[in-house]
């Protein structure tokens, strides 16, 4: 995919209409102009084990081009939805956990910092942006 050269609003745009504006698709490495190409995002539950025995684990994955230039991704929390949202490295509540290259893609995975038996509701977002 290509990043558009038309400035912040053309980063803004849904060009094929299917709810992911043009610098998410570039990002997570989707055809802004397929609408039948969506950007790759999962969440999951899996035993990991960081160290401190195998617990369960809320799991975030998103595929991205390899060397993507400019852009900054940022994984942020939050445990109500309230506009609490964190992406501050030292307490966001999500942590890096893996990185799979595939040719010119690579899979990005990070777990919660918090064990699913500790934590009612959890939520994840992730945010996108250029310098």
């Amino acid at each position: 995919p290509q990043l558009a050269a038309a400035g912040k609003a053309a980063e803004t745009d849904d060009f094929d209409g299917d709810g992911y504006n043009h610098l998410l698709e570039y990002a997570l490495n989707s055809d802004p102009a397929d609408p039948s190409s969506l950007p790759s995002l999962t969440a999951t539950a899996d035993i990991v084990d960081p160290g401190t025995g195998a617990t369960e684990y809320m799991l975030y994955s998103y595929t991205r081009p390899i060397g993507a230039p400019g852009l900054i991704h940022t994984p942020q929390t939050s445990s109500t939805l309230n506009n609490d949202w964190d992406g501050n490295p030292t307490t966001v509540q999500a942590v890096f956990l893996n990185r799979v290259r595939n040719g010119k893609t690579e899979v990005l995975t990070y777990r919660s910092r918090v064990p699913v038996e500790q934590k009612n509701e959890a939520f994840l977002r992730w945010m996108v942006d250029k310098p």
